[in-house]
This record gives C-alpha cells, structure tokens and sequence, in this order.
C-alpha cells in the first residue's frame, strides 16, 4: 500500500496582499529572467491560471535549486541574495521536495530564526518527521534519526563488506594511512566517540582531539555520532609494546617475556624483568634512576600494597608462603605505554629504561 502526503493547494499570487503582488511583479519575476509575449499583460490582467502561476513557480525554484544547493542543503548566502518573494517562493519548492507544506508566515519565521541565529551556534527547527538545521552558513533538511547506532558492531571477517542497521556497507582498502588488519587482529566498527578520545591523522606530527579534528573537517554535530570508526587501539597498543620490547631484550640485565599462545593481548603498558644478579637496593636505585629521567617503573614486589603481590591478599587470611613467585615479583617491573605515543616518545622510555640499567649495573 502506497500513502502519499495530501498538499493544500491555493493560488499563492492571489492570497498576497497588494503591496506583495507589486513586489512579485517587480523583483520576483523581473529577477527570474522569464520574457515571452505578454507575458506582464496576462499577469496585469489576472489571465493566468493558477496552474499556469504555480508552474511558473516551481520552473523558477528549479533554477534556483541549482544555484543555492540540493535538495538536502542550501547555502544561506545565496538565499540572502534573493529577493524575498524569490527566496520563500524557493524555499516552499524545497519543502515541497520532501513533502512538506509551509505558509508564507511560516516560511517568515523559518527564514528569521535561521538567519538570525548567532553564527557559531546551531540552531534547529522541529518540521514534521525532518529537522531544519544550520551549520556553517548552510541549511540542512534531514530526516530525523529514529534509532542511534550501537557503540559497536564487530566486523568478524573484514575481507567482506560490512552492512550496517541503517544499509550503509562498508569496505576496508588500504590507502590514505589506512592500513589492513594483521590475520589475527579483531576488527570492529564503533560510533559516538567522545570528543575528548585523542585521535592522530595520517601525515601529521601529533595527535588531537577528535572534537577539533571534526571542527577542522567541517563536519556537522548530527553526523559524528553516525560516522563509523575503525577502532585500532587494540592494534596501535601492541605495535608500541612490541617496538620498545625488541629495545629493552636488547639488555643483559632485561627481558620482556613473550606472550602466551591463547593470550590475545591489548597492552596500554609493558612489564619487564630485571634478570641476572640484582639485590633490592639495585633495584630500588635502578627505579630512582629512571625517574630522573621522567619514566615512572613500578617493581611489583618492591611497591608498597601492590595488588599484584600476594602476601598483599589479606582476604586469604594466612597467606602461603611462595619463594618463586615472590622472587618473581620482587624483579618484575612495569612501565606505562599510553598508545597515543610518537616513536619518538618510545625511543625515549626505551633509552631511559636502558641508560638507568647502565648507571647501575655499568
């Protein structure tokens, strides 16, 4: 069953009011450019049909359809420049397109609202099941968006496009810094990222917030939360880790112990060991060491209430005693890798690491 939008129809030339018809007269059809023989004595007549005056309409809104935008947006400087008979006239045919009808006093108040509005707000406007919005000198039409996508959808075989809820399909190519999944790695699609997440384009030297990134781009605040996002922190965090790890193995007195073959790592951090010959007064100056460098490492068992060390467990009541664990723990270190780091950054912690291990063991 097909249902269709009932218009009301009625001659807009004759419900204006004297002073309105002048001005369609003089600048609505004078500014439209549409000559043919008597043409204006027909109009001073009052021998044009209403269909003959609505079609006439609708062939001036079509050009300037072209020249002010699409049937989703308008540019609000080109309907500044029109006459206001010619700028209502175009904005009832672009209503029109999307099934809606609007009387002159309400196309008035849209057009006095929209290009009133202070420039860096976003002003919105409630018309049937669309939202009128403004954004950057722009009027946009939209459909109002009944259900926000998930936060995240998984894209379990990537090789193949990724439909999703709203029928947009996604495809992964690389190009533009965009890089494709390792065999093993999860890939997943997320939207609504807040603002604050740091993100670093392709081709920049550092990162910044997503909230400027979409400011600098130009786009508008009802898209981003339907933009899908490839999530490569995963990735991004295990390509840090494994890049200081192969600096750190370097070392005699290190070593940063290989991942197990069911662990699927996500690692914002790296834990290393202090190997050979070290007493806790070595240890205690290698961590002083680091920190003058400004690279905090945390000695599991030489820490203070330390969760990971288990005679800190006192739930259990009397704790068992453990030499091998506890001699584990009273080398095993930890060191931050937030993932937004540079290399550069890691090539820093790294020799840090490294050079604290000098000072103390030569």
């Amino acid at each position: 069953m097909t249902t269709k939008t009932v218009l009301t129809f009625f001659d807009y030339y004759n419900s204006l009011l004297d002073e309105d018809k002048k001005m369609v007269r003089n600048q609505f059809l004078a500014d439209s450019g549409i000559s043919y023989p008597g043409f204006y004595k027909k109009l001073k007549d009052g021998s044009f049909t209403p269909l003959e005056l609505d079609a006439l309409a609708s062939e001036v809104a079509q050009a300037d359809l072209q020249q002010c935008g699409d049937r989703q947006q308008l540019a609000l400087p080109a309907l500044a420049a029109l006459s206001p008979p010619r700028r209502h006239n175009l904005l009832r045919y672009w209503l029109g397109l999307a099934g809606l009808n609007a009387e002159q006093e309400q196309l008035h108040e849209l057009w006095r609202q929209m290009s009133n509005a202070r420039s860096d707000s976003a002003p919105l406007l409630q018309l049937g099941p669309f939202s009128l919005r403004r954004y950057r000198q722009q009027l946009y039409l939209l459909p109002m968006q009944s259900t926000p996508p998930a936060a995240m959808v998984p894209w379990p075989c990537w090789p193949q496009p990724l439909l999703l809820a709203d029928g947009r399909q996604l495809q992964l190519r690389a190009g533009g810094g965009l890089r494709l999944p390792h065999a093993d790695e999860p890939v997943s699609v997320r939207f609504a990222l807040p603002g604050s997440l740091r993100c670093w384009p392709a081709g920049r030297s550092r990162s910044r917030e997503l909230s400027k990134l979409w400011q600098e781009y130009g786009v508008p605040p009802w898209q981003r939360p339907q933009l899908p996002m490839l999530a490569d922190r995963v990735t991004k965090g295990r390509d840090n880790h494994d890049y200081v790890a192969q600096q750190l193995n370097a070392s005699d007195w290190l070593s940063v112990p290989q991942a197990l073959a069911p662990e699927s790592r996500a690692p914002d951090s790296i834990q290393f060991s202090l190997v050979g010959e070290w007493s806790d007064e070595e240890a205690r100056a290698f961590q002083a060491e680091a920190k003058k460098r400004g690279v905090p490492v945390q000695i599991f068992g030489l820490s203070e209430g330390n969760a990971r060390a288990f005679w800190n467990w006192q739930f259990l009541g009397e704790t068992p005693e453990l030499p091998m664990t506890r001699a584990m723990l009273m080398r095993a270190c930890d060191m931050r890798l937030p993932v937004r780091l540079s290399r550069e950054d890691l090539d820093y912690l790294a020799e840090a690491v490294l050079a604290a291990v000098r000072v103390v063991k030569g």
